[in-house]
């Protein structure tokens, strides 16, 4: 009975204040605005470099089923992307992968980084819904499948 008063004293003081303050040992629930660096600070690069699979096949595999429910919406199912989407009042447009000079066709560490944090255009950050295993075959699956057979740009 005592911690009910103590909950109802709290509630009430909080009320009478105007605004609500942290309750010790209670923990507090991050803005939209703070999200990125948090997810920055959980991001650890070598996590995702101690991946294995057992042939880049298989990686292949998971990735695609991955990228059709995650990745495709806004990519298209080529990663061809193009595909325009309305967040908060503005247009975006989402970048291709299959492009000679896409930034990310050589750098599995900044693909994994922006699939894990996403970025502020409205790529939704990733890394708390996908396991590593699960972000490693992703991006394999976008750099060694869907990008097969193009050259980096300058080269023929």
């Amino acid at each position: 009975m005592r911690w009910l008063r103590a909950v109802l004293a709290t509630v009430v003081g909080l009320a009478a204040c105007g605004e609500e303050k942290p309750v010790a040992g209670e923990a507090r629930v991050a803005t939209r605005a703070e999200l990125p660096a948090i997810m920055a600070q959980i991001f650890d690069a070598a996590t995702y470099d101690t991946v294995t699979w057992t042939t880049e096949r298989a990686a292949i595999i998971r990735g695609n089923g991955i990228y059709v429910e995650a990745c495709a919406f806004c990519h298209g199912l080529a990663g061809e992307g193009g595909h325009h989407y309305v967040l908060h009042g503005d247009t975006i447009e989402t970048p291709s992968f299959l492009e000679h000079d896409w930034p990310l066709a050589n750098d599995p560490r900044g693909l994994r980084r922006r699939v894990f944090l996403g970025n502020v255009r409205g790529m939704p950050h990733w890394g708390l819904r996908l396991a590593p295993r699960e972000l490693v075959a992703v991006d394999i699956y976008i750099r060694k499948h869907l990008r097969r057979g193009i050259s980096p740009a300058g080269q023929p």
